[in-house]
């Protein structure tokens, strides 16, 4: 998701809230070993760790959702009668047909895979407790029920025990919720994904495209891939600016109806349903460059993510990686939503370390820290090039 998701309002949590337990006058551990999941692979595997919860807003009224989206309505006064189509598959108010649509998709997996819908509730509730005493002193945790800690490992053991018995891992997890929450919104976001962009952010994005797109031949050879397409807004941007050939892209997308409606919109590029871990992009590659606008942040394990984009380009591509409103959002993001923004944005000393495992691979961009002066003028821009 590119431009558009620069309107977007966070997401917040899918988890519900965990069911209070008695106070309790016998003391909990003084200090938490590290969890089982852990050493199974599981919640541990990010760039940072997790933060306090951000308390909860309250709900706006769903005329002021529609301004905050910023979009939409400029879409329907251009195209009222799509518009008419979006409202009716939402039932006539886009977030709560979102949210919905979110639930019926949750159902519908733990009624074919309930094995994963299991898995899906277990970490939910395990990401938000352990959220909420992260950071807490030995004094505070003394004042955490000792049944609070007694849930929580049982949660550990049947998540490693699903994973044992049903092949379910921690990426299986991950990747349900991204897919259900980015499918349910797909055609909403498709439709106000035309929207202009703030002359700051426009101008940010512009920069990275720029980096994208210097290292991919006009007509033929390498392509771009754009890693979490999203509807295909990264795809439009590069045709506004004369960058680079619609036919020169290809998007992937875990969300199948994201990477659906991207094709509708931009028939010109390919697009691909699945994962970036899976082969599902080998056939088009290698590539010329390999983009993540506002989408790193969102794999399981963006280090790895990272590693598997050098070995996909051709030797003089890169690897570039950007968010226009900066590191320091992201790492709101994490912090207010762990279980959909799961890591926070490299830093430059990560991405250096990555780039030692690979022969002429340089960091020739490096982003600014979160919350730097830079950082908030400029946003977040990392670019990695492979030496010919």
């Amino acid at each position: 998701l590119c431009a558009l998701a620069l309107f977007s309002p966070p997401v917040r949590s899918l988890a519900p809230p965990l069911s209070s337990s008695p106070a309790s006058p016998r003391r909990a551990p003084a200090a938490r070993r590290p969890s089982a999941l852990a050493a199974k692979g599981f919640g541990g595997g990010g760039f940072g760790k997790k933060s306090d919860p951000a308390p909860q807003k309250k709900k706006a009224p769903p005329t002021k959702n529609v301004k905050k989206a910023n979009s939409f309505q400029a879409a329907a006064d251009a195209n009222p009668k799509e518009a008419a189509r979006i409202l009716k598959l939402y039932g006539g108010d886009i977030q709560r047909g979102t949210v919905e649509r979110i639930g019926a998709a949750r159902a519908a997996i733990e009624r074919s895979r309930p094995a994963l819908g299991e898995a899906m509730q277990l970490y939910e509730q395990s990401t938000m407790f352990r959220r909420s005493v992260e950071g807490l002193t030995v004094m505070q945790e003394a004042q955490v029920p000792v049944e609070a800690w007694e849930m929580e490992k049982r949660r550990e053991r049947r998540l490693i025990e699903i994973n044992e018995e049903s092949g379910v891992a921690d990426s299986d997890i991950h990747n349900a919720f991204q897919r259900l929450t980015w499918d349910a919104s797909a055609e909403a976001r498709g439709f106000r994904g035309a929207a202009d962009l703030p002359a700051d952010m426009s101008a940010r994005l512009g920069r990275a495209l720029s980096y994208a797109t210097d290292k991919v031949p006009p007509t033929a050879g390498p392509r771009l891939l754009d890693v979490g397409c999203g509807t295909g807004a990264t795809v439009g941007e590069l045709a506004r600016r004369k960058l680079l050939d619609p036919a020169r892209v290809v998007g992937l997308d875990l969300a199948p109806d994201m990477a659906a409606v991207a094709a509708r919109l931009h028939p010109r590029s390919d697009f691909v349903a699945g994962d970036f871990a899976g082969g599902e992009v080998e056939g088009y590659g290698p590539f010329a460059s390999v983009l993540f606008c506002m989408s790193l942040h969102d794999l399981p394990e963006p280090g790895a993510a990272l590693e598997r984009a050098v070995g996909l380009c051709d030797r003089g591509g890169r690897v570039v990686v950007t968010h226009p409103r900066g590191a320091s959002h992201v790492l709101m993001q994490h912090r207010k939503n762990p279980i959909m923004v799961r890591n926070p944005l490299p830093t430059a000393a990560q991405l250096e370390e990555i780039c030692s495992r690979f022969e002429g691979v340089e960091l020739i961009h490096a982003p600014a820290a979160a919350g730097s002066p830079k950082d908030v003028a400029e946003g977040y821009l990392a670019v990695l090039e492979l030496k010919e």
